[in-house]
């Protein structure tokens, strides 16, 4: 890229570039060319609920949040111990890289409340 986001670090982008020379892009092009697969491999999981208690932690721009909308409505419904949604505001789809400040404190608040139910 021409220029960085402010959050990518120079450093991030060349080990990046490193694996990618090392590896290829086989395997993320094989996790789609096997997508079937991967459909029947977790059938039994179909219908599961997650019943630990949960924090979902999202961007606020998000590209993934408007096809997910839906599920995202849903949660509760198969998430019945979601305890918090964060939502990252001026984040994207990494915002673990582009705020790990913020990620850091709801998952730091998320631990420390259920470290006081306990």
């Amino acid at each position: 890229p021409k220029a960085l986001p402010a959050w990518r670090a120079e450093d991030e982008l060349t080990l990046f570039i490193d694996n990618y020379r090392r590896t290829g892009s086989r395997g993320p092009l094989n996790w789609y060319r096997n997508i079937d697969r991967n459909w029947e491999l977790n059938a039994p999981y179909q219908g599961v609920k997650v019943h630990q208690p949960a924090l979902f932690i999202t961007g606020e721009h998000d590209p993934v949040r408007s096809f997910t909308a839906s599920a995202e409505r849903t949660m509760a419904e198969w998430v019945p111990n979601l305890c918090e949604v964060v939502e990252i505001k001026g984040a994207g789809h990494w915002e673990a890289q582009e705020n790990p400040a913020a990620v850091n404190e709801a998952l730091l608040n998320f631990l420390e409340a259920r470290r006081t139910l306990a």
